[in-house]
């Protein structure tokens, strides 16, 4: 768990040192990569209630660019190029940024 956390604030400052426009993927699992299989307009959101089928959440992403409907593209356009199926969780992390879990169903 801390080391989670560690990964969240790390992603965040560099997404933010980056400038906007931009989205950042931290993996939860060291050395694990997919392969994508779903297009930005095909990833599923969550938002309160997680999906009733089986999934694994792969990692993290961050997005910064100014306002939430931009940001959500980014972030679905980043889940799906690292193999993602869904986000879940949006939450504003302030200083025009948002992060989410990347899901991926079994």
């Amino acid at each position: 768990m801390i080391m989670k956390n560690y990964l969240k604030v790390l992603s965040s400052i560099s997404v933010l040192a980056s400038g906007c426009a931009s989205a950042q993927f931290s993996t939860s699992k060291v050395g694990s990569l997919y392969a994508p299989r779903r297009t930005p307009e095909q990833i599923e959101i969550y938002q309160t209630q997680g999906p009733k089928k089986k999934y694994e959440e792969i990692g993290i992403v961050y997005a910064c660019c100014g306002h939430t409907d931009a940001m959500v593209e980014l972030m679905k356009k980043k889940a799906a190029e690292c193999g993602g199926d869904a986000i879940y969780s949006l939450q504003d992390t302030g200083a025009h940024s948002m992060n989410a879990s990347v899901l991926r169903f079994e």
